[in-house]
């Protein structure tokens, strides 16, 4: 059985690891050199609500057997043009092994869906930008209720 829950400071080690795998696994990010030390700053500053734009319970993780086998982190924002919130994820990550079954994956969607109406977010707006099976996972938020919008565009410089 899989359970969702805020993520603690003792979880920062885990998370650097699966941070790591999910930047080895990346096609888009893996070009990128790997810091733990911003993977652990951002995750301590999620947990402890210092993120400028975050609130507390920003971090997720799903556990299954006492083991960490998912993670979801994100934060809250507004647009250029109001003060709505936004709710947008800076990480979201289901070991491979536990991916296809779709509990880890749903239930942590669905558990940042909570913190994102508790925030007063109007909308969520997630990004597939790591290039990690882009057609599943579009195919996954459609199942959940998401709309497909707009695009990212990219282009390397160095």
């Amino acid at each position: 059985m899989v359970s969702v829950r805020k993520a603690v400071l003792a979880d920062i080690p885990y998370l650097v690891e699966m941070g790591r795998a999910l930047h080895a696994e990346s096609p888009r990010y893996s070009r990128l050199r790997y810091s733990p030390e911003k993977v652990e700053e951002t995750i301590r500053n999620m947990i402890t609500s210092t993120l400028v734009t975050d609130a507390p319970g920003g971090a997720l993780v799903a556990v299954k057997a006492g083991r960490i086998i998912g993670m979801h982190g994100g934060y809250i924002t507004a647009p250029f043009f109001s003060y709505d919130k936004i709710a947008t994820d800076y990480t979201f990550y289901v070991v491979p092994e536990q991916r296809r079954r779709g509990k880890a994956a749903v239930a942590l969607v669905r558990a940042f869906e909570a913190w994102a109406e508790e925030q007063g977010a109007v909308d969520i707006v997630p990004g597939i930008s790591t290039m990690i099976g882009v057609d599943s996972t579009v195919s996954f938020y459609k199942k959940l209720g998401y709309e497909l919008h707009g695009a990212v565009m990219l282009k390397r410089i160095r």
